[in-house]
């Protein structure tokens, strides 16, 4: 038996207690740590410092928690566990025997928002069954997950999409369309700054795991970098699988890409920097809905090259802040010439881009009226705290 002792700010104190997996047994005393509240929302892997998803989560949070009593979960692979604050973290997979616990947190919440994929079974059929919306920020393994949860998806209040592509998939699975949101991520918009020579391509969307290489394009990336000797490639890359990274550019011999490695804590600097963003993926798998670096580029006045693959590709198109291309070394290596020979034009549209698509004040005024809806016709709580014990087997 594992025991965990810790106290905040002297409003939390708590033991923390399992067997093992093999009992699932997990009792939590604790005392003041945790409110009854109007907004739980709930997450994994909270990392707003770089990952985009705990950025919505966190802006909304901060938002909101002036108006509402809100409170952020995160159950985090990095075993972290802390309960002080707004902001918890419990870790995995020791939290997983708690699941019970977590579900009377649920009930002690009038709205519980909900990020992650539309494929997601450990939270969503629970959540799903009370008050709360659901933000799908993240894709799936694949297409079939989203009709494995189908019956689930059509229990929540509201889904949230950050694409059109999510918007049809949950109208084919049966959800009612009135239950469907299109909610883009925001961005936020900083004066453009001219970057100097030779031209730079910027890739910042590193993949998690060492068999994403291929379909997050960074094959496609390095062969395209033999092809035009004349462009800089920058990866911004988050140390896994960084030695595995080297060695590929290595083998292809090119000295026009370059890495960053780790936290980089000035990412405005490195779109500055950089005359585009790229987004080479395979798949539609291949990166989140609506992802950052392309928002961020956006923002910093910076095109876009994608595939057609990509969440964004559409607006893209249609709002000439970009080009579009296939993922060959064909396709990619024309569409960098292709760029070159227009930034004029297309950088011009990427400001108007993003105010029209990604604005801050749009996404949190759509959120505003999903709360206002669910919240109507009862108060606001004073904060409370919540009994002394809780005990899930």
């Amino acid at each position: 038996m594992t025991i965990l002792r810790e106290r905040h700010d002297m409003t939390a104190d708590f033991v923390l207690l399992w067997s093992g997996p093999e009992s699932a047994f997990f009792c939590i005393f604790f005392s003041g740590w945790i409110r009854r509240g109007d907004i739980a929302y709930w997450i994994f892997n909270y990392m707003p410092h770089w990952e985009a998803a705990s950025k919505e989560a966190q802006t909304l949070l901060r938002t909101f928690g002036s108006q509402y009593i809100t409170q952020l979960f995160s159950l985090n692979q990095n075993r972290r566990l802390k309960l002080s604050g707004d902001e918890k973290y419990f870790p995995l997979p020791e939290s997983l025997a708690a699941l019970p616990f977590f579900f009377q947190i649920a009930r002690w919440h009038r709205i519980n928002h909900l990020f992650t994929s539309g494929g997601e079974r450990l939270l969503a059929p629970r959540m799903s069954q009370r008050t709360s919306i659901l933000t799908i920020c993240k894709e799936p393994g694949s297409v079939d997950a989203f009709e494995r949860n189908r019956h689930h998806l059509a229990c929540f209040e509201y889904i949230v999409v950050e694409s059109r592509r999510h918007q049809e998939i949950m109208q084919q699975i049966g959800v009612e369309e009135r239950r469907i949101k299109l909610i883009y991520p925001p961005a936020a918009k900083f004066d453009y700054k001219p970057a100097q020579t030779p031209f730079k391509i910027l890739f910042a969307s590193s993949p998690p795991a060492r068999n994403q290489f291929l379909s997050r394009g960074i094959f496609l990336i390095l062969r395209t970098a033999q092809r035009l000797p004349h462009v800089q490639f920058i990866l911004v890359w988050r140390n896994r699988h960084h030695e595995a990274l080297r060695a590929l550019i290595s083998d292809a011999g090119v000295d026009n890409v370059s890495v960053i490695n780790g936290y980089v804590e000035d990412m405005g600097a490195l779109y500055d920097s950089a005359h585009a963003t790229v987004l080479a993926g395979h798949d539609y798998t291949s990166f989140k809905p609506a992802p950052h670096s392309a928002l961020e580029s956006l923002g910093r006045g910076k095109p876009l090259l994608v595939t057609p693959t990509s969440s964004i590709a559409d607006i893209v198109a249609q709002r000439r802040c970009g080009i579009v291309f296939e993922p060959t070394v064909d396709s990619f290596a024309d569409a960098v010439c292709n760029l070159m020979d227009r930034y004029g034009e297309l950088q011009e549209n990427c400001h108007p881009a993003m105010e029209a698509c990604f604005s801050k004040e749009t996404f949190i005024q759509k959120y505003r009226l999903l709360y206002e809806e669910l919240l109507e016709g009862s108060e606001v709580r004073v904060s409370e705290p919540a009994p002394a014990r809780v005990t899930g087997r």
